[in-house]
């Protein structure tokens, strides 16, 4: 096979030859239809994925931040940050939403546990603080293919931005947020407790969306089995991520970096994976 060919090549070759415009034909195209699929695929997917830089912290990413770098990147503030493609987590990611959204609009809104707001998938019209309606609600459309919108957090005051994935409401029981997890099956038979991570998340959300506790749903991606696990908000936690975050931004408009945000550095050397890969190795460590 070629090692020319891109994705961009297959889609401008197959335009052409559509519309009928004379071209010379590139070499690739003597691949077999499997190797020019297989090949059009691995294009795609391993291309970099470049994201407008966001000043606001995100729940999900604050168990593996490191303090240091995040003083780092915000002192440089890119206009863009470059994410390499991460091929399996990205299919896995792709996984859970489609997860996610089968749970939410085919399961738990029909059994009318999940409380919110519902989009209607024709006309845009939202339906809010209810269970799932039988139908959308504008006079003119009455479709009834409707999609549950997940609950926004937004703190100005520490920068925190994101979205829960619902409001559980049962008769005669406190409400619950509710954190969908996807595990892989090993993973999942030996999950009987949210991990730190999770709890980290859950706990912010269920701070911010004032909601005392949260349904952890854990969902095997292999079996897509589930369990429900329900805990209370772990102030320790949400009380220690606030804290690294204000310090952070108190580094920031300082300009420099406290010695206490120093100690909470993610690598014990410069000489680690970790640190081998952060792009702010140097400022970190200095160059030894």
């Amino acid at each position: 096979m070629s090692e020319s060919f891109s994705f961009g090549d297959l889609k401008t070759h197959l335009q052409k030859r559509k519309a009928g415009t004379p071209h010379e034909e590139p070499d690739w195209v003597k691949d077999t239809p499997e190797e020019a699929i297989e090949r059009a695929a691995h294009e795609h997917l391993m291309l970099p994925v470049k994201k407008p830089f966001d000043d606001y912290y995100h729940p999900s990413q604050l168990y593996d931040m490191c303090p240091v770098a995040e003083f780092w990147l915000r002192i440089r503030r890119p206009a863009f940050l470059v994410e390499e493609p991460r091929m399996p987590l990205s299919m896995m990611a792709h996984a859970g939403t489609q997860a996610h959204n089968f749970f939410h609009n085919e399961v738990l809104g029909p059994a009318h546990v999940l409380w919110g707001t519902w989009e209607c998938t024709k006309c845009g019209a939202e339906m809010e603080k209810t269970f799932l309606p039988d139908q959308c609600q504008c006079s003119d459309c009455r479709c009834t293919r409707l999609q549950y919108v997940e609950p926004s957090v937004l703190s100005h005051e520490h920068k925190i931005r994101g979205h829960s994935d619902g409001y559980i409401r049962i008769d005669g029981f406190e409400d619950a947020l509710l954190e969908m997890k996807s595990k892989s099956a090993e993973t999942w038979k030996k999950t009987n407790a949210p991990n730190k991570r999770e709890r980290i998340q859950g706990s912010l959300y269920m701070h911010f969306l004032d909601v005392p506790r949260c349904v952890y749903f854990f969902i095997c991606r292999d079996t897509y089995q589930y369990k429900p696990i329900i805990e209370e908000k772990k102030e320790d936690l949400v009380d220690q991520v606030l804290g690294t975050i204000d310090a952070i931004e108190r580094c920031v408009a300082a300009g420099e970096v406290d010695p206490i945000l120093t100690c909470q550095k993610k690598c014990s050397s410069m000489k680690t994976t970790r640190a081998r890969e952060c792009p702010f190795r140097n400022d970190c460590w200095g160059k030894e």
